[in-house]
């Protein structure tokens, strides 16, 4: 599942429930639900009914789930235009010019673990302005669309346009553990950890600048170097594996691939080794130059680049130029 889930192949399933098994479970998981009533009339009703029991046929009901462009907010807002012949009015005034990555980040928050493993898959289509359709794949933005939205309906005898909402009832509370939960910052912060790091780089690289012939300093600063690499190597192969062959929209062209070297895995360990030294250090020098290129890469494309990656590039600069001094 991880290894199709990773390649994009994200084959979800429609499923049927009661309203009421549905709203249970939101229950017992402590987390809220709102419902909005929508102004349809019979025969738009059916419609709705219709399209969904044909979506529910066994040849229909997979579908290839794409987080940005085609799940569970995005199909309903299809549905019920097409159920109503795209008449509904979308008053788009409220939109403001906001990212796809910036949305996400209003349910993230910043300078935690999860908004430093997105920024380090998603690439700078994520920073792109999105559309008033793409907005709608955050489901509070389709409920807001709705509530500014407009519908020709007929009152007796007499064509009117009215709003879509009649009416909006919250059927579940959020739990407030829950929702302390969902709020609380992570207790190790990014920035906290690779600030410590580079630290401990910058320390390293002193001693070892000062004292060059001493064993005890070269072991550690190797032990460093190594783990250093290799933890870099790791996430390059997840990030380049998502670049090169992943299915995922939004996770390809990402500029990240300049600093997280796959290879790293491998000078991680050839850097133990004494007759590898000079291509060591050729490697090295290619590594700091890419860190250059990377920066001015971001620079240009303005994909997003957070605070902790920053201490990264900072510990990778300093731990290549020595390196390629040596």
């Amino acid at each position: 599942f991880v290894y199709r889930f990773v390649k994009g192949e994200t084959d979800y399933q429609l499923g049927a429930q009661y309203t009421s098994d549905f709203v249970a479970g939101y229950s017992f998981r402590g987390l809220g639900m709102i419902e909005q009533s929508l102004r349809l009339d019979s025969a738009q009703c059916q419609e709705v009914v219709h399209r969904l029991l044909v979506n529910y046929l066994p040849e229909n009901r997979t579908y290839r789930y794409s987080y940005f462009f085609d799940n569970c907010s995005t199909r309903p807002y299809h549905l019920i235009n097409a159920s109503t012949s795209n008449s509904i009015r979308y008053d788009s005034a409220w939109v403001k010019e906001i990212t796809l990555r910036q949305m996400v980040q209003q349910k993230t928050h910043l300078d935690n673990w999860l908004d430093f493993g997105i920024a380090l898959a998603v690439a700078g289509r994520a920073d792109v302005p999105a559309s008033f359709e793409e907005q709608l794949f955050l489901p509070e933005y389709l409920s807001k669309a709705a509530d500014n939205a407009l519908i020709p309906t007929r009152v007796g005898d007499e064509d009117c346009i009215l709003p879509l909402v009649t009416g909006t009832e919250t059927l579940l509370e959020m739990d407030d553990e829950v929702a302390a939960e969902i709020a609380a910052p992570d207790t190790i912060r990014p920035a906290a950890l690779f600030g410590i790091l580079l630290m401990l780089a910058l320390i390293l690289s002193a001693l070892e600048w000062r004292y060059r012939q001493n064993k005890a300093v070269k072991v550690c600063a190797d032990s460093f170097d190594c783990l250093w690499f290799l933890f870099l190597g790791i996430t390059g192969l997840i990030v380049w594996f998502l670049n090169f062959f992943s299915e995922h929209p939004a996770v390809d062209h990402n500029i990240n691939c300049f600093w997280l070297l796959p290879t790293h895995v491998i000078f991680a360990v050839l850097l133990w080794f004494k007759k590898m030294r000079k291509c060591c250090s050729i490697y090295f020098g290619i590594t700091f130059a890419l860190v250059i290129v990377y920066v001015v890469f971001d620079w240009m494309t303005g994909q997003y680049c957070p605070p902790p990656f920053l201490l990264i590039l900072a510990t990778i600069l300093l731990r290549s130029f020595i390196r390629m001094r040596r």
